[in-house]
């Protein structure tokens, strides 16, 4: 038995969907910290194959680790119900096929202590195993805005989203329990790419940001992943279009003009690398696309021209985007 520190918790919520075959490393990446004050909620959403079993088995062997299964209603769901479940000071996200680094949450609660942070950011890295079964570690380096001390959340957004570092995913950044609390920080149920619309709510809505330089999350890309299924990757675009952007546009009713006019073009860049991948279905379905929320990127030209072409010709839109190097700019 553990005797656990509510002070300074750390609650780890894993959502968790036909992932045996990665749950174990990411289980021990957890259990193996060097932080040993935590709390780690399991949340089976109603996984069909053995993923809910090393759940149990995990239970069983420590107790820190609390399961809950449920019946299959999506990540976002899954994320909440671990979030009414936490009762650490703070919280982080992990996803089940992924791994973190021995010291991440001892370094990201020293940050977090001594800066009186609402949420505490880091970078990441990536393990590809897309090629040939073929492993190679990518570090994606973080321009740091922030060399000491804390940024409002709304100036660390944008100053990340003008460096071209902006990451949209909820499992690299450390967070004050409270503060989601207080906030209604809940994710959209029913919806895909979900990080894409809780990510920069949260931001905006923080008052103090601090930042740590080790890439302590370890993402793994593999050919099985849902971001890799060309069927969901038509249903994610078609949820940013149509669900995310709408729910970002009420965020950005209050943040700065220079913070709005920087996001909508993040954000139209974003898109039109989605529609680049999935240019063959909205060619068919040109109808379904809502572009009135970049209709609203102010007095930027380029970006009418860019609504036009595409309107047009999805097809030579996308010839024309590659060749013009827009994908570079991309994560």
């Amino acid at each position: 038995m553990y005797n656990l520190n509510i002070e300074t918790l750390v609650s780890i919520i894993v959502p968790i969907y036909k992932v045996e075959a990665y749950l174990p490393l990411c289980m021990n990446s957890l259990l193996n910290q060097t932080y040993q004050n935590l709390q780690i909620v399991l949340v089976d959403d109603g996984s069909p194959d053995g993923s809910s079993k090393i759940c149990d088995d995990y239970a069983k062997k420590d107790t820190r680790i609390k399961v809950i299964h449920q019946e299959n209603a999506g990540v976002s769901v899954a994320r909440n119900v671990g979030l009414k479940e936490a009762v650490g000071k703070y919280l982080m996200f992990v996803d089940p096929d992924d791994t973190i680094l021995p010291t991440a949450c001892a370094e990201l609660v020293q940050r977090a202590e001594k800066c009186d942070a609402d949420l505490v950011a880091a970078n990441i890295s990536w393990i590809d195993e897309t090629s040939y079964g073929v492993q190679n570690v990518k570090k994606r380096i973080v321009k740091h805005t922030i060399v000491s001390g804390v940024l409002d959340g709304q100036e660390y957004l944008l100053k990340q989203i003008q460096n071209g570092t902006y990451l949209a995913s909820v499992c690299i950044n450390l967070y004050r329990r409270i503060f989601l609390l207080e906030h209604a920080a809940w994710f959209m149920a029913g919806t895909r790419c979900e990080d894409a619309e809780w990510v920069p709510r949260v931001f905006c809505a923080a008052q103090r940001v601090a930042q740590i330089e080790t890439p302590f999350y370890q993402y793994r890309l593999r050919n099985e992943s849902a971001m890799h299924d060309e069927n969901v990757a038509v249903l994610r675009t078609k949820d940013f279009l149509n669900k995310i952007c709408p729910a970002n546009e009420r965020t950005l009713q209050s943040v700065s003009p220079e913070l709005r006019e920087c996001f909508l073009q993040y954000s139209f860049r974003e898109c039109m690398v989605k529609l680049v991948e999935t240019k063959k279905y909205f060619s068919e379905h040109k109808n379904e696309i809502n572009f009135s929320f970049f209709k609203k990127c102010g007095n930027d030209g380029k970006v009418k021209i860019w609504l036009i072409l595409l309107q047009l010709n999805v097809f030579f839109f996308s010839f024309v985007w590659r060749l013009r190097g827009k994908l570079k700019y991309i994560r």
